[in-house]
């Protein structure tokens, strides 16, 4: 029997589960680059209890895809995950998810697993893309012993970079623009603002503008 040892030194030995890690970990990783617009990407957001990746907890999730310039919404994954009753308490709090939302949520190993399923070697896209990395990453080395692979986009760092080319949208954090102002600036209209399934849906439609007018700008690559 094969066995997975995460950091926490506890041993996976559930097939289903080795199997889904290695088929994510086999994938072709060498990044290579098709046209900005072939591309496929993953756009996501996560909600999450505080802004501390290694100590708050994922509570909503929404992962869209977004291939050959267009999004795709029935590949998508979006659901809350089950927390125990402090964390949920919190979740209603901050983010108005209901007890029921967290009864019916996905156990953190089940919802990392699908997660994978969708991502693949996608190209991943966020705004202030960094953070919800982290969070995933702390889900995954927690249950898996493993972190991501793929390459990221950062909205944020994309729309710096198209506003003062010569900065490369590295400029600091202080250039980049919210995802609210940069709708704006592009004409999107925010979906359901600080709910996962709206902001990655919001996020999607911007990336898909940032994308053109860089495809324009003859930008061949958003990732290294």
């Amino acid at each position: 029997m094969k066995f997975w040892k995460t950091k926490n030194d506890r041993l996976l030995d559930d097939p289903a589960t080795l199997d889904a890690i290695r088929d994510y970990l086999e994938l072709d990783w060498g990044k290579k680059h098709k046209d900005i617009l072939e591309q496929r990407y993953v756009v996501f957001d996560l909600e999450t209890t505080g802004l501390d990746p290694k100590a708050d907890r994922i509570l909503s999730f929404a992962f869209i895809t977004v291939d050959q310039g267009a999004i795709f919404l029935k590949q998508r994954l979006e659901g809350f995950i089950g927390l125990e009753r402090d964390a949920a308490i919190k979740a209603s709090d901050i983010h108005h998810i209901t007890k029921t939302d967290m009864a019916l949520g996905l156990p953190e190993p089940e919802f990392a697993l699908e997660a994978l399923k969708l991502i693949g070697n996608s190209a991943l896209v966020g705004h202030h893309v960094a953070f919800d990395v982290a969070c995933l990453n702390a889900v995954l080395e927690t249950h898996f012993g493993m972190s991501l692979q793929n390459a990221t986009v950062d909205t944020a760092q994309l729309g710096a970079r198209l506003e003062n080319p010569l900065m490369g949208g590295y400029g600091g954090k202080k250039a980049f623009k919210g995802l609210d102002a940069l709708c704006k600036e592009y004409g999107v209209q925010p979906e359901a603002r600080h709910s996962a399934s709206g902001d990655a849906l919001t996020t999607a439609m911007l990336f898909l503008k940032l994308m053109k007018k860089a495809k324009a700008r003859g930008i061949r690559k958003l990732f290294k």
